[in-house]
Order: C-alpha cells, then sequence, then structure tokens
C-alpha cells in the first residue's frame, strides 16, 4: 500500500504527531477508541446523502482532505489506493462491482 501511494506521489502513511493511521476507517474517525463508531456514522452519512445528486465532476482533481493527500478523483485506481491503505470492507465490495 505504501508503494501504491509513493508511486502516485504521495507519502507513505505513518504515525506522526498529527497523524494515525487506522485500518479498516474510511470514514473520518481519528482513534482506534471511536472504531465502533464508524459503521453508525457511514449510515447516518448515506442517509442524508443521496448519491444520485451528488456531481462528482465538481470534486474531480480538487483536493479535499483525506487519507492519500492527493486530488480526489472517480477511478478504480482511486478507489484501490484507499482500498489498499484502509482495507474497507465498503470500498472493497464497491471495487469487486467496479466495471
Amino acid at each position: 500500500a505504501a508503494e501504491a501511494l509513493a508511486s502516485t506521489g504521495g507519502a507513505p502513511l505513518k504515525r506522526g504527531r498529527a497523524t494515525v493511521p487506522l485500518a479498516g476507517i474510511d470514514v473520518p474517525f481519528h482513534s482506534t477508541q471511536l472504531a465502533p463508531g464508524v459503521e453508525p456514522f457511514r449510515e447516518y452519512l448515506l442517509s442524508k446523502i443521496d448519491s444520485s445528486s451528488v456531481d462528482y465532476s465538481t470534486l474531480h482533481n480538487r483536493y479535499i482532505p483525506n487519507l492519500t493527500g492527493l486530488p480526489f478523483e472517480v477511478s478504480r485506481d482511486y478507489f484501490k489506493l484507499v482500498h489498499d491503505l484502509t482495507e474497507s470492507l465498503a470500498i472493497g465490495k464497491k471495487l469487486q462491482k467496479w466495471d
């Protein structure tokens, strides 16, 4: 995963003063103590955001604070990178269905 990030120009994830990589965390959570809240928070977000009304073109190539440090894009490679870094089950399911 670190190699994938480095190959895209990003820095490898490692623990720092303000950074703690957390496997499986793909929504904004900053502590393993909060891990039990990840799924309820994801469900809450999904209930409030109608994905059919999101214009992804307005997000493409824009920096959105995320764990990659790279501009956002809707591509299999980008999602694979995020999956490699987080081992997210939700992103893994999306990748399995990606065409």
